[in-house]
């Protein structure tokens, strides 16, 4: 689980041992601008992959007074994070408005994890980025079927039976 337990501390990460039956220690995310450690998170989502110990944890920092708009996408791999990675949001920084506009899931059949965030300020396009199980795919652009409409929250729901993803805003 990722959460922040209060305004002004960076995200906590903590993991179910299913072994031990216990939590772990808490951790903290990584920080997003700063490295890790650091600012106040304003959202954060875990994406769990179907057949492996392996999950994407996205933490979006209060960024109203940052100097770079960007979140973050670590990957945690059964015992500990073995990847982080910064992407950018392109216009306007991320705020208590637009911070749920970052969704993830895994692909059913390839396994791989979708990450998907508003580009724009306006949310009238889409970035996203491919996840392998080894490293981050080039990001790519998605338009959004209906620009007139300004969206709060992407949600992915996987197809359980191929590789296509439902992408909702």
């Amino acid at each position: 689980i990722s959460y922040t337990q209060n305004s002004g501390i960076p995200s906590q990460i903590r993991f179910w041992n299913v072994s031990s039956q216990a939590w772990s220690g808490e951790q903290l995310a990584n920080d997003t601008v700063n490295g890790t450690g650091g600012t106040e998170k304003l959202y954060n989502k875990v994406c769990t992959a179907p057949n492996r110990r392996e999950a994407v944890i996205i933490t979006t920092p209060n960024q109203a007074v940052s100097v770079k708009p960007t979140f973050s996408a670590q990957i945690f791999n059964g015992t500990g994070i073995v990847e982080n990675s910064n992407f950018s949001v392109d216009a306007a920084p991320i705020t208590p408005a637009n911070a749920r506009m970052i969704g993830c899931a895994y692909e059913e059949q390839s396994k791989r994890a979708i990450v998907v965030w508003a580009a724009d300020a306006t949310a009238d396009n889409f970035n996203y980025t491919i996840w392998n199980g080894t490293s981050w795919s080039a990001v790519g652009k998605a338009i959004d079927p209906d620009p007139a409409t300004e969206e709060y929250t992407i949600r992915l729901v996987p197809n359980p039976r191929s590789n296509e993803t439902l992408f909702v805003t």
